[in-house]
């Protein structure tokens, strides 16, 4: 876990969507429920999971792949 806000980038990003015809059918109102999780977060990288429901139904999920850039290499990578 990083100590201080740290640059990072979306490597890759990609949206699933399992019911667009729920999608397109839901009134401005309604209200969606958002779920997301890291699978796995080390050596700068980070994979994300994510999932979208309207009314109890999985409408889309979603997978990123997030670089995280260290302006300071750790000693070990330093030559000198």
């Amino acid at each position: 876990m990083a100590s201080a806000v740290l640059p990072a980038s979306t490597v890759t990003w990609s949206l699933h969507l399992t019911e667009p015809s729920l999608l397109a059918g839901a009134p401005a109102s309604a209200w969606f429920w958002c779920e997301a999780e890291t699978v796995h977060a080390g050596d700068g990288y980070a994979t994300e999971q994510g999932r979208l429901y309207l009314d109890g139904r999985l409408v889309a999920w979603s997978e990123q792949l997030v670089a995280v850039y260290n302006p300071k290499p750790p000693p070990s990578l330093i030559t000198g």
